[in-house]
């Protein structure tokens, strides 16, 4: 049965939860420019070739292999010289 009381403390856990922030952290891709091509390394450690919209190619050519061999042999701060974005971000939602 529901009763006066429940509807007030179901009530008050409303407001509490919409009075307060939730942090959240998202995670993408690094993507890269080297040699005037765009490439992603996913978390698996794979590299896909992007189209210059955003989207992967469906195959990734031997030429595309050997640039991307190329580019593991620099140094790091040499890759992130060429890295465009990526990584976590922390965002929060809600009042401050």
């Amino acid at each position: 049965m529901y009763t006066r009381k429940k509807r007030i403390q179901t009530n008050r856990a409303i407001k509490s939860i919409r009075s307060k922030k939730v942090t959240g952290i998202m995670c993408i891709a690094n993507q890269y420019e080297y040699e005037g091509v765009l490439f992603e390394i996913a978390r698996c450690g794979e590299p896909f070739r992007l189209r210059k919209d955003g989207e992967p190619r469906k195959r990734n050519s031997k030429a595309f292999y050997d640039l991307y061999d190329r580019f593991r042999a620099l140094s790091e701060e040499e890759k992130q010289a060429c890295k465009i974005r990526g990584g976590c971000y922390r965002f929060e939602i809600g009042e401050k």
